[in-house]
């Protein structure tokens, strides 16, 4: 399976962009394909960031072989984000069908992060969420079938395609729920990078 991929490496004066190729995910170890840039500030021990599909994951290169550098799979801790970012954003597992109530509409996921998630709408539905500061929400957490719930507010409509995407900020959830969400983001970065959509 070979995907375009970037990485992100931060100097003390510049960015460093580099275009490659995801190749695999096996064990705890992230292949990418190795290139000249990746040679010259992929070293050992190099904190770097992966873009890859839908997400950045912070990681840090752990060795290199012919063709390519190898990044490690983040550890997670329930004490604190993935990596540095709490912002790391995943679709649902196709299968999952994974609804979100939003105010009075049930609606399906399109994305969820810690702090957030995104659900496909409507132009009837925007008039039904832009008038009102903050709405209810819940949702059933796929596998662990916890209920998720608390108080959200709109913060972007966007296109995507043929589609609306509403996205809202969880304003109040509590840390035992945010966990369980980090838990469940984090399997699922897994299962993309193993190629379940």
């Amino acid at each position: 399976m070979s995907v375009s991929a970037e990485i992100y490496i931060f100097l003390n004066d510049y960015v460093v962009d580099v275009k490659t190729t995801f190749k695999k995910f096996e064990g705890n170890l992230i292949y990418v394909e190795i290139t000249p840039l990746l040679e010259k500030f992929g070293r050992e021990g190099q904190k770097v960031y992966l873009k890859y599909k839908s997400f950045i994951l912070p990681t840090r290169v752990v060795g290199r072989n012919k063709n390519s550098i190898l990044l490690e799979f983040p550890k997670i801790s329930p004490e604190k984000p993935l990596g540095d970012r709490k912002s790391i954003r995943v679709p649902p597992l196709k299968e999952e069908n994974f609804k979100v109530t939003v105010g009075n509409l049930t609606k399906n996921l399109y994305d969820i992060s810690e702090e957030g998630f995104a659900v496909y709408c409507t132009l009837e539905d925007i008039d039904n969420l832009k008038e009102r500061k903050s709405v209810p929400f819940y949702f059933e957490l796929p596998r662990v079938k916890e209920i998720i719930k608390g108080t959200a507010n709109l913060v972007n409509i966007r296109e995507q395609g043929n589609n609306i995407i509403c996205g809202f900020e969880m304003i109040d959830i509590t840390n035992a729920d945010s966990i369980k969400i980090r838990f469940y983001i984090y399997e699922r970065i897994k299962e993309i990078l193993e190629g379940k959509e």
